[in-house]
């Protein structure tokens, strides 16, 4: 196996994984305090920007290396997670960067607060199933 394509898939998971989590983190915590403190740790605008461009890389990169021919589930699902969870981080983060209103930035959260869980859910489990399903021929 090529170590670039091993890496690819270990960064691949670890990136679904954590990002994932983070995602629906807000479910975990009790106290809408105890959220704020972390959110204002962990989505500052340049850890947004730099999980957002780090998204898309790894899903263009899995997309254009895939580790196998035949196996789709395990390169393009996993591709195109990370293509959207980047995508989520830099949409949080053009929110701040672009001179929008109040009414539009609050617009803007509501949705992406809306997507957050379902999206972390999703990346997490297709993250720890990276993992666990490697190599195996799905489709």
């Amino acid at each position: 196996m090529n170590i670039f394509l091993l890496i690819l898939y270990f960064f691949t998971a670890y990136y679904l994984i954590n990002t994932g989590f983070l995602f629906f983190l807000p479910l975990m915590i009790k106290t809408k305090k105890d959220y704020d403190v972390i959110k204002s740790y962990l989505y500052k605008k340049a850890l947004q920007f730099l999980l957002g461009i780090a998204g898309i890389i790894v899903g263009i990169l899995r997309l254009i290396f895939p580790h196998d021919a035949p196996i789709i589930l395990g390169d393009l699902i996993p591709a195109i997670l990370s293509i959207v969870v980047g995508l989520t981080f830099l949409l949080g983060h053009i929110r701040f960067t672009i001179g929008l209103s109040q009414q539009q930035m609050q617009e803007g959260k509501e949705i992406l607060a809306s997507l957050q869980i379902p999206i972390g859910i999703i990346a997490f489990t297709a993250g720890i199933l990276h993992v666990f399903l490697c190599g195996l021929p799905l489709l």
